[in-house]
């Protein structure tokens, strides 16, 4: 479970990235009030790549956790 989430958040982060790089040099804006939108791409990035490694940390985490057995 932890793996294949962070490997989802970890494509997230990549696509978002890229996005944001696209819309920068494209130079596209809000059309109300012309911010640029790649701001909200850029902020999205760091997020989804902290949940990545989250997510890794908790799958390694979960690996080498004993398992407890019950008497």
């Amino acid at each position: 479970g932890s793996l294949s989430l962070a490997v989802v958040y970890a494509l997230l982060a990549w696509r978002t990235s890229s996005g944001a790089i696209a819309v920068k040099e494209a130079g596209e804006t809000t059309m109300i009030i012309a911010l640029p939108m790649w701001w909200a791409y850029a902020c999205l990035a760091p997020g989804l790549a902290l949940a990545a490694l989250i997510a890794l940390l908790q799958f390694f985490g979960a690996q080498s956790a004993p398992s407890e057995s019950r008497s």
